[in-house]
This record gives C-alpha cells, structure tokens and sequence, in this order.
C-alpha cells in the first residue's frame, strides 16, 4: 500500500492560459485529488476566463486555492511572489507549467524517495508530448537526464556533479520538487530577469545550505514523472527569443561558486546549443554581449 504521509504542494503557475489550464485539471485529475495533496494556482493577471475556470475548480475541491496578483508582474517575479506565500501546510513542494502531465505514478515515486533519503530536491525526470487536441495528445517516453540508478532513482551530493549531471541544458520548470525547508535558503530577489528563476533559486538554495548547514541530499528520478508540450504549434512560449538566450547566460552568471568549475566545463556545450545550433545562428548576439560584458567561463 502506497504511503501518503508526506504532504505534496503542487504548484501552477499561469498567465492567460484558461484552455490549458482547463486541459491540467483534466489530464492529472488522478495526481491532484490524492490524499495529502494541495494545489495553488497563481495567476499573473490574466485577462482571458483563468478566473472563471479556476474558482470553478475551487468550488469542487476542497484542496485547492487561487492567488491572482494585482498585475502582470513577470515570470520570475511571478514565481518569487509564489515562494514567498509558502507555508508549512507542504512537506515538499512541485512546481509544473499549466500544460505540464503529471505521470499517474509519480506521487508513489516521489513518497518512496522522500520516505528512503529525505532529499533536499528531487529532480523528476522528464520527457515530452505532442498535444494533437483537447483530448488527444502522444506521450513519448524518453528521459531527460541520464544519470546511473540504483533502482528508480539515483543520488548526488556533490553539487559540481550534479550540475555536470543535470545541465547539460536548461531543465524545464516542473522538474523541481523540493523540500520545504530548503525555501528558507531562497534568495527571491535573484535571478530576476533571467527567465529561469526557478533554477537559480532552488540550486543557489542547495549551495547555501550546504555551506550554513549540511551537504546537500538531491534524489534524480530514472524514469519521467511528468511530460512537457514540445508541439510548436500548440505551445504558447519558446525559448527562441534573443531575450531568452541573453537570460540564460546571465542566469549561470549568477549562480552560486559551487558550480564555477562545472559551468566552465559545460559553457561550450551551452554556446553551442543555444547560440548556435537550437535556435539558428546567435553568434553574432553571443559576440554583442561579449563586448558589453564578458563572464568568467567565457
């Protein structure tokens, strides 16, 4: 019998998305009505019917609650204001994309690697699917991170390996569930601007907890716990931006000096995907901002 002690908050973050969020209720109905589980939406003052849709779902359910800020703060801020509102009602905390899927199993996943290492995060791993409707959409089941398990999950301590093991690439939002306590080691004035808050936050957290109090305890899922929309042509947001890329290099400018050696090893791969191979050629933007200010693993 699956355990269900541990108390899950999952974390949705939205703007002006009121058809996928629709399609999230939907899609993970089985993962947000679990015991000892408790879902916050947090809208960045959308103008379409996320209201509506949302104090629907509130009114049905006894384990969800609805924050809409005042304006349209942005994505960082967004998350921040959310950090900031957490509360000791959550043991762990799941942030996911209103159009992310939640693998049914993953809740029993998650209880077994809290119950057995009591991790700092857990990194579930993830895969993609392509949405072809409301109701029809492909799963494809191929794992984000390839890192050695022993069984369903494998173990880092050492933070210069984990970032070697787990950015080889920007990892997507929903890939974090992390332990409430290490929120009290978030610095929510960082990384803002950089568009992947998220990960500033949660890895500069580890580094800041390991340094004050002990080493850092992170879990990595072998199979995916959740799917992310790589369909261009029903996603709203794409990394293609210039604006993007130029947060993507700030944000590992900001990181922790934990992780100085690892992202000197792993800038050339990140040249190479983000201005140079995923999203055309950005050379001449990557030599732009070099002139304006160059980096240390530069």
């Amino acid at each position: 019998m699956m355990d269900t002690s541990s108390r899950i908050g999952i974390r949705i973050t939205t703007y002006n998305r009121a058809s996928y969020l629709q399609d999230f209720f939907s899609r993970n109905e089985k993962i947000i009505s679990a015991p000892n589980v408790n879902v916050r939406i947090f809208d960045n003052h959308s103008m379409d019917n996320t209201e509506n849709i949302v104090w629907d779902q509130v009114y049905k359910r006894k384990n969800l609650s609805y924050y809409r800020w005042p304006e349209n703060v942005g994505f960082d801020r967004s998350l921040a204001l959310a950090v900031e509102k957490e509360d000791t009602n959550s043991d762990y905390i799941w942030w996911c994309a209103d159009d992310d899927i939640i693998a049914p199993e993953s809740l029993g996943t998650v209880r077994k690697i809290i119950d057995e290492i009591d991790p700092d995060v857990i990194f579930a791993n993830y895969s993609a699917y392509n949405a072809l409707g409301a109701d029809d959409f492909n799963l494809i089941s191929q794992p984000q991170y390839k890192v050695a398990c022993n069984g369903n999950y494998g173990i880092i301590s050492n933070l210069s390996n984990l970032f070697r093991s787990i950015l080889q690439e920007v990892p997507s939002f929903g890939c974090f569930i992390v332990k409430r306590s290490l929120i009290d080691f978030m610095d929510t004035k960082s990384h803002i601007g950089t568009h992947h808050a998220y990960i500033g936050f949660v890895l500069n957290a580890l580094a800041r907890k390991a340094r004050e109090i002990s080493p850092a305890r992170v879990g990595i899922t072998r199979d995916p716990l959740f799917f992310i929309n790589k369909n261009e042509n029903t996603k709203t947001w794409s990394g293609k931006n210039d604006h993007v890329l130029i947060g993507i290099r700030r944000l590992l400018s900001e990181f922790a000096p934990e992780y100085d050696e690892a992202i000197k090893e792993l800038w050339p791969n990140y040249e190479n995907l983000y201005f140079n191979y995923y999203f055309g050629d950005k050379r001449n933007l990557l030599k732009e901002l070099r002139l304006l200010e160059k980096f240390f693993f530069e």
